[in-house]
């Protein structure tokens, strides 16, 4: 449970440098693009990709020392859940405001969500402008998949850019022999 918390205060810090990426990309957005959806869309592949690689890697190395994964027992499953945990787990502030928005629909209580949430609601919420709950919704769902995910490649060791790169090889030297393609 020590393992599982430790992973959770570092996802809450990632959260922290995710809202600080996207308060980094409110003045570019506002003075360079003049509020479009364009701005908003880059602003959003910016600010979330930085929040999954931080968070991925996070997650990668907590699974990567995990203290079972040395004892190299093969049926134990353990692991499988604990990403997803420790990402619920620093989602509990966000859960937290989301639910008083839900019971008070106040708008102070939106713009705290907004502000903690930064790098998601902030940019979701200006390209889809008249689905505010769902934004918000939807905002859990990278604070608990992409820990889970990258726990379980840290744990198992397998980098999943090293499988990209592998299938893009196997497609590259598939197109070079097939005569037909050129």
């Amino acid at each position: 449970m020590k393992h599982i918390l430790k992973t959770a205060g570092s996802l809450l810090l990632d959260q922290f440098l995710g809202v600080f990426s996207g308060w980094m990309l409110v003045v570019c957005v506002s003075v360079l693009f003049k509020n479009s959806l364009t701005g908003y869309v880059i602003a959003f592949c910016i600010c979330f990709g930085f929040y999954s690689y931080i968070t991925y890697n996070t997650a990668f190395k907590s699974g990567f020392r995990d203290p079972n994964r040395l004892k190299k027992e093969p049926a134990y499953r353990g692991y499988w859940y604990k990403g997803a945990v420790a990402g619920a787990i620093s989602a509990i502030p966000v859960a937290i405001l989301y639910a008083a928005f839900l019971i008070t629909n106040a708008l102070i209580v939106y713009s705290y969500f907004m502000i903690f949430n930064m790098y998601w609601t902030w940019p979701m919420a200006n390209i889809f402008p008249n689905h505010r709950p769902l934004v918000m919704a939807l905002a859990f769902l990278p604070m608990i998949l992409i820990p889970w995910v990258g726990y379980i490649a840290g744990y198992k060791n397998f980098m999943i850019s090293d499988v990209v790169v592998k299938l893009w090889k196997k497609y590259a030297e598939k197109k070079k022999d097939d005569p037909q393609s050129m």
